[in-house]
């Protein structure tokens, strides 16, 4: 749990407009590898009559190696056709305190249906497949 906390955490801070001295790369891809990521599909969602939100892990994605643009990613009871494939590069090691929570020269994933569902606003309403460790194909 706390290193999927972590994943998420690092794909907050990469994705937060306010952090602008973290040193990345972003780029959207039309295909990925996965095979030597652990792909885990999370998801916001809405609780207690919308007054709160449950933020987690749904599941690992399993047996799929490469992804791209339209097909269809399932874990844990869930699934989603990929619409859009964002790809950060981090270009410098990314601290929360005194933890690390990236290293220069690691690349994370985060695939989703669109944009709106992408893990970046405080709206119960995302799901996403974050892939550290991924490959970018095209």
């Amino acid at each position: 749990m706390k290193l999927t906390l972590r994943l998420i955490a690092v794909v907050l801070l990469a994705a937060a407009g306010s952090v602008s001295a973290l040193d990345v790369t972003k780029l959207h891809a039309r295909a990925v590898d996965l095979s030597n990521s652990k792909a885990v599909l999370n998801t916001h969602e809405s609780v207690l009559l919308g007054l709160s939100c449950k933020s987690g892990p749904v599941g690992t994605v399993q047996g799929v190696s490469v992804v791209k643009l339209g097909d269809t990613v399932t874990a844990g009871g869930k699934s989603f056709r990929v619409g859009i494939i964002e790809v950060t590069k981090y270009n410098e090691d990314a601290k929360w305190g005194k933890e690390i929570l990236a290293r220069k020269g690691d690349v994370v994933c985060v695939l989703a249906p669109d944009e709106k569902s992408l893990p970046y606003d405080d709206d119960c309403e995302a799901i996403w497949v974050n892939a550290p460790g991924c490959r970018v194909l095209e």
